[in-house]
């Protein structure tokens, strides 16, 4: 059915809107694009409901101890986020161009970030060489924390095209086709790889958090050391919006509605749990419904349109960082009780 809705928004975009599924253009305030979000809004609900972990299987939104301070700190940023990237693209769509503009302060954080999800990474990976291999991957832990290593480094090559903004080389003949004019590979097909890019965020920090069961078989549960807590879709809210010209795409539409059914599950678990933390939650996802809503009104003044993407991916890059933080955190206290003398 999800599948079905999509492909029919999909062909109706391009047939009675002449637009392929990727393509970035203004927002649609036509009827086809009233369809298109209620399609969107009734394919995420769906969605929601399929993923949705049974009342006995949900895990609790847990906002206290030393994880749950993180999470906090990375929620209060990103209700900070919304908010300012709201205030800018309303009264200063200028200066947020020049902020995420390469060498400029949202660029600079953005990398900044990465860098430091990498000395977190590699300490894990260093912390974790104490452990055997996984049962259900066969891998040792330190090559599963390499590999992120390895995609994070990646991920930031490309973000400063291998050192292109920073020393300043022409990219060349054979980057010809890049449409920055940059040495990189993303922006030969930068629609393609953004789609990715974002939906594996989405999936990582949004749904993931939130579906993993509370009691995972014995082969998922030997992987559960690499889940963020359920309470981290929080923090990664802003990754299912941030967006002007990729409003019209389909799938960001329906990460977009997915997030806000994860975010008032959030809200309705901590109110069950008697916390007192449903209130900020509460904050946080009409916070994420405004600032969307000021991106659609007002992005219009924006130079290019894909400012708010640029913050974004700032965004990415520091729930990368935390959750680098949280798996050292959690490898680092696993070791030391595996290392921990038995008494006799």
């Amino acid at each position: 059915m999800i599948l079905l809705i999509a492909t029919a928004l999909v062909f109706m975009g391009s047939a009675y809107g002449g637009r392929s599924m990727l393509e970035d253009y203004a927002v649609d305030w036509s009827l086809l694009g009233i369809i298109r979000v209620c399609g969107t809004a009734a394919a995420a609900a769906i969605l929601f409901l399929v993923l949705d972990p049974s009342a006995s299987e949900e895990r609790p939104v847990d906002l206290s101890g030393r994880e749950g301070r993180l999470i906090g700190l990375l929620a209060i940023l990103s209700v900070l986020t919304l908010a300012a990237s709201a205030a800018a693209v309303t009264w200063f769509p200028g200066p947020l161009y020049d902020a995420v503009d390469e060498r400029n302060s949202i660029a600079v954080l953005t990398e900044v970030a990465f860098v430091i999800a990498l000395c977190w990474l590699g300490a894990t990976a260093w912390r974790a060489r104490v452990f055997g291999k996984i049962a259900f991957v066969g891998l040792h832990p330190s090559l599963i924390v390499i590999g992120m290593i390895v995609a994070v480094f990646l991920i930031l090559m490309e973000e400063m095209s291998w050192g292109q903004h920073w020393i300043g080389w022409s990219a060349g003949a054979f980057f010809e086709g890049n449409t920055q004019d940059e040495t990189n590979l993303h922006n030969f097909a930068t629609n393609k790889f953004e789609a990715v890019y974002y939906t594996t965020a989405v999936a990582v920090f949004v749904v993931l958090p939130h579906v993993w069961p509370r009691h995972p078989d014995r082969l998922l549960g030997s992987l559960e050391f690499l889940v963020p807590p359920r309470a981290y879709a929080l923090a990664g809210l802003p990754v299912a919006g941030l967006m002007y010209h990729e409003w019209n795409v389909v799938p960001y539409q329906i990460w977009f509605f997915l997030g806000l059914f994860v975010a008032f599950s959030a809200y309705g678990a901590l109110k069950r749990q008697a916390s007192r933390k449903a209130g900020p939650v509460l904050l946080l996802a009409f916070a994420f419904i405004g600032a969307q809503a000021v991106f659609l009104v007002n992005g219009s003044a924006l130079f290019h349109g894909y400012e708010v993407s640029e913050i974004r991916e700032l965004v990415i890059a520091m729930l990368v960082a935390g959750y680098a933080c949280l798996l050292h955190r959690r490898v680092t206290d696993a070791a030391q009780a595996v290392m921990r003398p038995t008494p006799c």
